[in-house]
């Protein structure tokens, strides 16, 4: 749905923070400040006490529980730590390849065709 809910030519600007309905400019008032979320005017009314029930509310999502989520972060971190920490002993413990093949490159180094001309003449 990409319309508000009660005028269908207008494109969303929010959702109600109280509702969860998506709304245009015209239906959402910030009854609570600039700062504060957004609400329909029914759920504006209802949380100002100006009416009683004009909304029904939305089922509220209950955030996971702080330690939980510390003690899961911790064991993501701890078997990070360990990953590490086997990577770094497997690379001390095996043996090193060297970068070229196995005979090293040679040390000389073929001159130009032109000098080589040039080096063979003799003055005149």
């Amino acid at each position: 749905m990409n319309h508000c809910m009660r005028h269908f030519e207008e494109p969303i600007a929010g959702t109600c923070a109280s509702c969860c309905h998506p709304f245009c400019r015209r239906c959402l008032v910030y009854a609570f400040g600039p700062k504060k979320p957004a609400y329909c005017v029914g759920c504006a009314l209802a949380e100002a006490g100006v009416r009683q029930g004009a909304r029904g509310r939305a089922t509220t999502v209950v955030p996971p529980d702080r330690k939980l989520v510390k003690a899961e972060r911790r064991a993501q971190r701890d078997a990070l730590k360990l990953e590490r920490k086997q990577a770094k002993t497997l690379a001390k413990a095996a043996p090193t390849e060297p970068m070229y093949e196995t005979s090293p490159p040679s040390s000389t180094v073929p001159a130009p065709s032109s000098m080589g001309v040039v080096a063979n003449a003799h003055p005149v």
